[in-house]
């Protein structure tokens, strides 16, 4: 398996034959693979590409594809690609720009199969060929809901240091078998009968806003529901040049805050979970908001991390005092990628 470092833009491995040989899955497990697209051919094909190349050995895969251009561009693209891969495959067209109607309809889609497990991939991501075998095994292994696998980054076509100062993009390790929280829908493995439990499951008022995830995850587990991590499974995200600059980041760090204030009002709301949230992004904001102003001198690379961690901070406290604000955000109506 590839070995990437801990940097936010790390090359883009070689697939090549994995050299772990994952244990034996459960025969017969019914997997369906659920992906969202919108007018990124190039890195859609990269995504298939990697599915075809996975080890499918004990597992009955599905994949199911839902088109987010009323123009059904992906169409030729899924059927190019998937020709002759010896996978089902169910493409579909979804005209309403919207990202949870996007996965709701995959969703009802893959129920059709009836799927032991439903597999988020979004469509700028790839797959190392043993992933999916690792996070079924840890998933049965540890009777678990939800297996969450290791996301490293790379941000092709740029060398910019903006998103390493950052840390947004930093990796995140989960051991494996240990729980986990706080992850997207960018690859996790989610068993299909606890899905069902979730009202929704993705929340249509988020169209274009992005969160609807953490809000399904929080929900989630919110249920009791258990999510866990498998670190050997490496799902890789491939971000846009377009998204390494001090604004985007910047941009991007307010949303996750306003997300989470958005999150401590909606699911399982009381008066101190709102005050405590309201102290801790007033105390993010301002801690690291007085260490930016201190490392401004300094350059960017000193103070970058602290601004970014005050804008989040930022957002938290706005998203808890007006949770209805992340409502105004349109992140995803501009689309990154090829």
């Amino acid at each position: 398996m590839t070995s990437p470092t801990s940097s936010p833009w790390v090359a883009r491995p070689e697939r090549t034959a994995t050299s772990r040989q994952p244990e034996s899955t459960r025969s017969g497990a019914r997997i369906a693979i659920c992906t969202p697209t919108y007018q990124r051919p190039a890195n859609l094909t990269e995504l298939l590409e990697s599915i075809k190349a996975m080890d499918r050995a004990g597992l009955d895969i599905h994949l199911f594809v839902v088109d987010n251009d009323a123009e059904r561009s992906a169409e030729p693209v899924v059927a190019a690609v998937m020709r002759d891969a010896g996978i089902p495959v169910d493409y579909d067209c979804e005209p309403v720009r919207s990202l949870p109607v996007v996965r709701n309809r995959l969703v009802k889609r893959a129920a059709t199969v009836d799927p032991d497990w439903i597999w988020f991939l979004d469509d700028d991501q790839f797959v190392e060929p043993d992933a999916l075998q690792l996070m079924v095994t840890t998933a049965e292994r540890y009777n678990a809901d939800c297996v969450v696998g290791r996301v490293p980054h790379t941000f092709e076509g740029s060398t910019s240091p903006w998103a390493r100062w950052s840390g947004i993009f930093d990796e995140v390790h989960r051991p494996t078998g240990e729980p986990t929280g706080a992850f997207g829908s960018n690859g996790p493995l989610v068993r299909f009968s606890a899905l069902q439990h979730v009202e929704g499951p993705f929340d249509p008022r988020l169209g274009l806003t992005g969160g609807e995830d953490s809000l399904f995850f929080t929900r989630f587990h919110d249920l009791g529901f258990r999510s866990i991590g498998c670190d050997e499974a490496v799902i890789w995200d491939r971000l846009h040049a377009s998204r390494n600059t001090p604004r985007w980041l910047t941009q991007r760090a307010l949303r996750f805050g306003l997300v989470k204030g958005f999150l401590v009002r909606e699911v399982s709301p009381s008066p101190l979970k709102t005050v405590k949230w309201l102290a801790i992004g007033g105390g993010y904001m301002t801690l690291n908001g007085l260490a930016a102003a201190v490392m401004l001198p300094f350059g960017p690379r000193r103070y970058f991390r602290y601004w970014i961690k005050a804008a989040r901070g930022y957002g938290i406290l706005v998203g808890t005092l007006f949770p209805g604000r992340i409502l105004d955000i349109r992140e995803y109506a501009t689309i990154h990628g090829h």
